[in-house]
């Protein structure tokens, strides 16, 4: 049976709304509870859209709140 991985898989979100919610971290628009929040929610929804995918082996701990622009 053939199986499949994915490395690399950008974590920043559909619309960049990791980058978007840093930056408004940053400007003290949203508290660190708030950036942490959706943070979660967001790899979630990116685990679950790999499951989706039949990803086989979907990475863990890839996750950063580090943006390069």
């Amino acid at each position: 049976m053939l199986r499949n991985a994915i490395i690399g898989y950008p974590r920043i979100g559909r619309n960049r709304e990791l980058k978007s919610w840093i930056e408004k971290y940053f400007k003290g628009k949203i508290t660190a509870k708030t950036l942490q929040k959706n943070a979660e929610e967001l790899r979630k929804e990116q685990w679950q859209l790999l499951q989706n995918n039949k990803i086989d082996f979907i990475t863990s701990n890839d996750f950063s709140f580090m943006i390069v622009c």
